[in-house]
């Protein structure tokens, strides 16, 4: 992958993260220790696992750029999932 497209990803993933810590406050309350599906700064769906948030992702938007992100008042690093995403080998998750 090139430079340019990682760096693209990257800066997506960011905004994501910036949607995601507007919206946190509420989903606390409403979704507890699930996970967010996100994609250009808005939320697609939540779920009960960071799996199934993922697969829908990579199904749905073949150009990888989603983030997943858990609901919890602490931060976790889904990295990962990324790495996994990008990779396109699920057998390295």
């Amino acid at each position: 992958m090139e430079e340019k497209q990682i760096s693209s990803r990257n800066a997506d993933i960011e905004k994501n993260f910036d949607a995601f810590q507007k919206i946190l406050p509420e989903f606390i309350k409403a979704y507890p220790n699930k996970y967010v599906l996100l994609r250009h700064q808005e939320v697609i769906a939540t779920y009960s696992t960071a799996l199934d948030a993922v697969v829908t992702g990579q199904t749905f938007y073949k150009d990888g750029l989603f983030s997943v992100q858990k609901i919890s008042p602490r931060p976790e690093n889904l990295g990962f999932f990324l790495i996994w995403h990008l990779s396109g080998d699920i057998t390295s998750f």
